[in-house]
């Protein structure tokens, strides 16, 4: 079944997917889909387990570099943007379900606290959003996020309006801006 459904949701989109179509595409009944699954929600999720893991992965890797250059992060970037676009039937599935799905926003959270977290444990700036103590660096971080989660949709569109490079270079631009901003004025706290 779950092939079966990312298949649909990869030609029809995730909100015109019904159930039925899931059940008829995968050659069982409606209620055998009900054995597996109570809601096409738990299939996305099951779908995008994978991804997720790697994107975390693709995190790990930044959090690694603890005080990256503009340059470390400019090819950190490029390679987050490599790694949507190999997996783009999952970003695909997953940036379409937002709209549609309730629960997509508390899993969409948990993502991104998972994130900020896994980025904290050595970028002293993620480690204040991750926290939550200082809501102006959270909004920060969840606006660095957001932008990456774009450069993933636009990666997509192939649009000659989106210039790849441009937009990999601003938004890496941004998260050093972010890095270095945060963590001196968090220092400047500490010492004062």
């Amino acid at each position: 079944m779950i092939a079966s459904a990312d298949q649909l949701f990869a030609e029809f989109g995730y909100s015109k997917t019904t159930i039925d179509d899931i059940a008829a595409a995968a050659n069982v009944s409606r209620p055998t889909f009900y054995l597996h699954f109570s809601t096409k929600f738990e299939i996305v999720q099951e779908i995008s387990r994978g991804f997720r893991v790697g994107i975390y992965d693709v995190y790990r890797l930044l959090a690694g570099l603890g005080h990256p250059t503009f340059r470390q992060i400019r090819e950190w970037v490029d390679g987050y943007v490599r790694f949507c676009e190999a997996n783009q039937r999952a970003v695909s599935t997953l940036l379409s379900i937002a709209p549609s799905e309730p629960d997509a926003a508390a899993v969409r959270a948990d993502v991104y606290q998972h994130s900020l977290e896994i980025l904290g444990g050595s970028i002293s700036a993620f480690g204040a959003a991750a926290s939550g103590s200082d809501p102006e660096i959270r909004a920060a971080a969840l606006l660095i996020l957001l932008q990456l989660e774009s450069l993933a949709r636009l990666s997509a569109e192939k649009s000659p309006m989106f210039d790849g490079a441009a937009l990999n270079a601003a938004v890496s631009k941004s998260l050093f801006d972010f890095i270095y901003r945060y963590a001196s004025e968090e220092s400047a706290e500490e010492s004062a």
